[in-house]
């Protein structure tokens, strides 16, 4: 379950099927360079989900640590 939830984190992180790295592409210049926007929203991308990812992770081992006492008490 954890890593489920960490690869839908990956996925509504980037926009996938859900048209917003569509919607932003056609507003983009067409003299401007695909190649450089892609490796900014790449790098964008990186830097805020090493910054997300560890807030995420501690918050579902609480969860299951609570979960696992629950079920112990039980």
């Amino acid at each position: 379950n954890v890593w489920r939830g960490a690869g839908n984190q990956v996925l509504c992180s980037l926009g996938l099927g859900f048209g917003s790295i569509i919607s932003i592409a056609s507003h983009i210049q067409s003299s401007s360079s695909c190649l450089n926007d892609a490796v900014i929203v790449a790098l964008a991308n990186l830097i805020s989900m090493m910054l997300v990812t560890p807030f995420i992770f501690s918050v579902l081992g609480f969860w299951a640590t609570q979960l696992t006492h629950r079920c112990n008490e039980k």
